[in-house]
């Protein structure tokens, strides 16, 4: 009991257990979010056995989705005043209450409470309390071992989406809940190695430091550093620096278009005969790429010279011309090639938009910036897909969604460019300045 529930001396960072530490956030972000952003296996057989609209189904995946986001600066206090191991805890029991009463509903507004609300609190507990444990545990790998733990949610959709499609065809909707309910109990026993006595050796100033300047953390570290800073509980003022502003836009079109893909997709294909069994294959190639581009991409904005608003735009409009081009491909072999740079721009879009949102405002409104930035987010990732699902309800097809989703996001892919407009404008009054004191 002393290995996992604390001990007198505390443990070092970039250890050992700091590895087991990661591998275990790892694991519980795969699990989780791989469910979370898998939700476009079960939406087409919801659809089926409750007869309900895509619209309808859609904003089951997408409010849990948004409420991961949205909840993020709570769980990260509750973190901060109760630990990560018992928050981490709690949150797998919800996942696994959530899931477990899904399978028992029989109505399908029901959904909203057994699996938007419940489950997507658990995943919200558990994301934020990864995060949160593993920049305490590493210093000098500190972005490494975030990007691993980032990575994690790709690995989940990889891996957990063929999985999924074997569960209901084996054992129906209800069965595959079930053995996914007990199977996140996991997420009762992976926390158990964050122990919160640890030594932190770092020096705070230097650290400050090396985060606003450098940029070298993974973005998604961002949950965990602005919930354990969280001082002020809104600061509006962020909203005056304009990259953090046009980032966050962006972000919300982000959040619109990635999700209106990867929830419809399936459904899409189904609409072409194509089967199941292949079009789950594609949320496979989807979260393998993404994996690996999320690494990328991190590590890409960490070269000197490297202007991150630049990546981050190119994956913006990678993603918007995905999205747009589902609407156009009708074989297999054309939706693996869209995947795949839908999971190039997936990665990059999310790396490098949540790194700008952390490195672009002073260190101590950090906390308010992400806080603000995630709510908005969630806000529209919540109507993006079940948008996309009204419009094809209307239409009969996904082509006009597809097209309508894709432009949104090659519009805002070119957004970044009015801060050449705001810098022009801050040179003209420095030179105007400088004119009046001479």
């Amino acid at each position: 009991m002393v290995t996992f529930c604390g001990r007198k001396e505390p443990r070092k960072q970039d250890s050992k257990w700091s590895v087991l530490v990661c591998i275990c956030a790892t694991i519980s972000q795969a699990l989780l979010m791989g469910i979370a952003q898998d939700f476009g296996v079960f939406l087409p057989v919801i659809m089926n056995e409750f007869y309900s609209s895509r619209e309808h189904t859609a904003w089951i995946g997408s409010i849990g989705i948004a409420m991961t986001f949205f909840l993020s600066p709570l769980t990260g206090r509750l973190g901060d005043r109760y630990g990560s191991r018992p928050i981490s805890i709690v949150g797998g029991l919800f996942c696994s209450l959530g899931l477990i009463l899904t399978s028992f509903v029989r109505k399908l507004d029901l959904f909203f409470l057994t699996y938007s609300v419940l489950f997507g609190f658990g995943v919200s507990c558990c994301r934020t309390s990864n995060f949160l444990i593993v920049t305490k545990y590493f210093w000098k790998r500190r972005s490494l071992a975030t990007g691993i733990v980032t990575a994690g949610a790709g690995l989940g959709v990889f891996t957990l989406a063929p999985l999924c499609h074997l569960l209901i065809a084996k054992h129906g909707l209800q069965g595959a809940y079930r053995v996914l309910g007990l199977v996140t109990l996991a997420n009762c026993i992976l926390p158990l190695p964050y122990d919160p006595n640890i030594k932190e050796d770092e020096d705070p100033g230097k650290k400050k430091e090396t985060f606003y300047n450098q940029g070298d953390y993974n973005p998604e570290e961002c949950t965990a550093e602005a919930s354990s800073k969280w001082r002020k509980l809104i600061d509006f003022s962020v909203w005056k620096v304009p990259l953090f502003t046009v980032t966050a836009a962006c972000s919300t079109a982000v959040g619109i278009v990635t999700y209106t893909g990867q929830f419809h997709l399936v459904r899409h294909c189904e609409d072409l005969n194509i089967s199941a069994d292949k079009s789950s294959k594609l949320l496979m190639i989807f979260g393998v790429v993404s994996c690996v581009t999320r690494v990328v991409a991190g590590r890409l904005c960490d070269i000197r010279g490297v202007k991150a608003i630049y990546v981050y735009q190119i994956g913006v409009l990678v993603i918007g011309l995905a999205v747009l081009m589902l609407g156009v491909a009708s074989t297999f072999v054309h939706f693996v090639v869209i995947t795949v740079f839908y999971g190039i721009g997936d990665g990059i879009s999310l790396t490098v938009g949540n790194l700008l949102l952390l490195t672009t405002v002073e260190p101590q409104k950090r906390a308010s910036a992400f806080g603000l930035a995630n709510i908005l987010i969630s806000i529209f990732t919540a109507t993006g897909a079940p948008l996309a699902g009204f419009i094809a309800d209307q239409a009969g097809s996904y082509v006009i969604a597809f097209y309508t989703a894709g432009s949104l996001g090659i519009l805002f892919a070119f957004l970044p460019f009015i801060l050449l407009c705001a810098k022009q404008e801050t040179s003209r009054e420095e030179v105007d300045s400088l004119t009046v004191n001479t």
